[in-house]
């Protein structure tokens, strides 16, 4: 069985005590060096003595880690100090060690490798660096970082590999009992060199990524060996004879989704791998995987195992040493609101994108985030913004097409949603008789090419929804969207870790059907001769505390605004229509249920009906008059020529202009019903010609 057990980490700390002490050292120290002609090969006898020192952290590099069991060791001498409580300066709530080189038994020269491991319970780090010619002191930090990886042994003969980096490790150090035998093979000369534990005979340092034949003559052994997991491709070099020949190799890191028919593919030299094979200790059977027959004895390829290789020619396996990223997520539903959390997705190289597909035909949605929510058959855009500035306009561009059900039937009637990803813009409109559907979007700075524009329609509970990319060269982009009774929905997450490394998961989740949406009141649908400034009112769905209300008028205009009532009080210019709509909300506005009907009215125009004069051979001594709204109490006179305009205003239903003879003139009039504070619309423009 292969076992991996994960480890700490630790960050920067320090003992101000000691190191003032090794500065004041340092200084010392360097004197005493620059002072002296030649620096003695060894440590031995240099004053102050020479000291090897540093900081313990948590894996993350940054967070101390206190109380850590420090053991130096000589590489070249294997001696070894230990820095525990037997110390007289260790200090269980310091990060801190520090040891003195004339501690070891055999002595130090410049230029000896050290290693610095650390330990904390199931933690541990270590670090190497040489003894350094012309200081004091050596700063070596360690970072406790590393994992555990489990080998188990049987009886005979076992091949096996070290997934992990490690520090040192050597075939008589790997925790054997003396008498096993650790063999490493020489592809080149096709030999073997052999170690008997217990003997200093070729003590020969252990490879990661090597293959390796342990014998263990009698019981079991449970081997734990700590190192750490790249995340860089790791590079695996074959030498064979000009003939070919066989190789043992091994695999660092955690990817179980490597089969041996990959290796074909992982090597440098196309066509040079002609077989694999795999040793099962238990039944003492090799079992081979020829290229010629792929699909058979496709066994993966385990971490902590060593596999022959059969090569013709020399060349590199290279290989990631991660396992990919593993997608996953749960969900719950709240009515037609799919919430879902994908932080059980896992990936050594870390999660950077999750993408989620909802199976309605709306646009996936992208993020890095692990948790989101989605609501079926609901536009998902936000406010619509202010209408562009002027000047700013643009040839009218738009989204068309059809609506229809699942038997491929016209829709008339159905609420239509048009949101833009990007902004999140939106408009509203509803499908015809015909169940055709259009809605201009023509204003560029809102609208770009490449935008995804999601379209959604809805029709008491069925709903239904279709994406594309909209395309500014064609002016209009068509997508048809086909409306259906809820049912379950397929959500599809892809993670992708930083690698660029994919994985994916897909579950069905129930869909509901609707809580009703608002019921519009006021003003009657179709209604005509609104006032200027009216109520609008709807009832609001049981349990919603805020409201969303949608106008628009077509083109380019619309407005969205919001009620903490059942009920807002507008202002809309004269002899405009206009359609409305309400959603409600029962969190305060963070998310809304469906869309109300559509319904539309007219506002009052409140123009004037002109009487006279028109034509030619006008008299230049005529009176305009017209014949005022009931309420008008005031009008506002526009005269114009060709060449000169000007206003006039009156309480009457007529005007005596001075007329030049031979003239053309334009005139057209607008009521007031409050005095001249506000104004109706204008009437239609008449023209006259004043006789010569």
């Amino acid at each position: 069985m292969i076992e991996y057990a994960g480890r700490g980490s630790s960050a920067p700390g320090g003992h101000r005590r000691l190191v003032s002490a090794l500065l004041s050292l340092t200084i010392v120290g360097l004197l005493v060096f620059m002072s002296a002609p030649t620096i003695s090969p060894t440590l031995a006898g240099v004053w102050p003595p020479h000291a090897v020192f540093g900081y313990t952290y948590t894996a993350d590099g940054v967070t101390p880690l206190p109380g850590c069991v420090v053991t130096i060791t000589n590489l070249r001498t294997m001696d070894s100090i230990i820095w525990n409580e037997t110390h007289a300066e260790w200090d269980p709530s310091l990060n801190f060690y520090i040891v003195y080189t004339y501690e070891f038994v055999n002595g130090c020269y410049f230029g000896d490798m050290l290693n610095v491991t650390a330990t904390k319970g199931s933690l541990i780090g270590w670090n190497e660096a040489p003894i350094t010619d012309g200081q004091g002191f050596d700063w070596i930090d360690v970072v406790l970082n590393a994992e555990a990886f489990t080998l188990n042994l049987v009886t005979g003969r076992n091949l096996v590999s070290l997934p992990l980096l490690y520090y040192g490790y050597r075939a008589g150090t790997l925790g054997l009992s003396p008498g096993d035998t650790v063999s490493k093979w020489n592809s080149t000369t096709k030999t073997y060199m052999n170690h008997i534990v217990g003997l200093p005979v070729n003590n020969f340092a252990i490879i990661s990524g090597a293959g390796y034949e342990i014998n263990v003559p009698t019981g079991t052994r449970t081997l734990t060996i700590y190192g750490t997991i790249p995340t860089a491709t790791q590079h695996i070099d074959i030498n064979v004879p000009a003939s070919g020949g066989w190789a043992m190799v091994g695999f660092v890191g955690d990817n179980t989704t490597r089969h041996a028919s990959d290796l074909p593919h992982m090597y440098s030299v196309p066509g040079a791998i002609v077989a694999v094979s795999t040793w099962n200790p238990v039944t003492k059977i090799f079992t081979n995987w020829l290229p010629i027959i792929p699909y058979l004895n496709d066994y993966v390829l385990k971490p902590g195992l060593a596999y022959w290789v059969s090569a013709t020619a020399n060349g590199t396996l290279s290989y990631v040493p991660v396992a990919p990223p593993a997608a996953s997520f749960t969900w719950t539903m709240d009515g037609r609101t799919v919430n879902v959390d994908a932080s059980a997705s896992s990936g050594r190289c870390g999660i950077v994108s999750y993408v989620w597909d909802w199976g309605d035909g709306t646009v996936p949605d992208v993020s890095s985030s692990s948790t989101t929510s989605h609501t079926y058959g609901v536009p998902q855009g936000s406010v619509p913004g202010p209408p562009p500035p002027t000047g700013m306009w643009d040839f009218p561009y738009g989204i068309v097409g059809w609506i229809h059900d699942s038997d491929g039937n016209p829709l008339s009637g159905c609420l239509v949603s048009v949101t833009n990803k990007r902004t999140g813009d939106f408009r509203i409109t509803a499908s015809d008789g015909d169940g055709f559907y259009q809605v201009e979007v023509g204003y560029l700075y809102w609208w770009q090419d490449g935008d995804r524009i999601e379209v959604t329609a809805v029709k008491g509970d069925m709903f239904g929804s279709n994406w594309a990319v909209f395309d500014w060269y064609s002016g209009y982009s068509w997508m048809d969207v086909t409306v259906r009774m809820p049912g379950p929905e397929l959500i599809s997450l892809a993670v992708t870790d930083s690698l660029g490394r994919t994985s994916t998961v897909a579950q069905s989740v129930a869909v509901s059907e609707w809580t009703p949406g608002p019921t519009l009141t006021s003003p009657a649908n179709g209604a005509t001769d609104v006032p200027w400034t009216s109520n609008f009112t709807w009832i609001a769905p049981e349990g919603t505390n805020y409201h969303e209300i949608y106008f628009d008028r077509g083109g380019y205009w619309s407005l969205a605004c919001h009620s903490n009532t059942s009920s807002i009080a507008l202002t809309f210019t004269p002899a405009t229509t206009l359609s409305w709509c309400v959603r409600s909300s029962s969190d305060g506005g963070l998310s809304y249920g469906p869309w109300s009907e559509i319904w539309s009215f007219t506002t009052f125009s409140g123009a004037p009906t002109l009487v006279s004069p028109k034509g030619e051979n006008v008299s230049v001594n005529a009176v305009l008059t017209w014949i005022s709204c009931e309420g008008a109490n005031y009008n506002e006179v526009y005269i114009h020529t060709w060449y000169t305009d000007a206003y006039y205003y009156t309480a009457e239903s007529s005007f005596d202009p001075e007329f030049s003879p031979g003239v053309v003139y334009m005139w057209s009039v607008r009521s007031s019903f409050d005095g001249g504070l506000t104004y109706g619309a204008w009437s239609p423009t008449w023209w006259l010609k004043t006789a010569s």
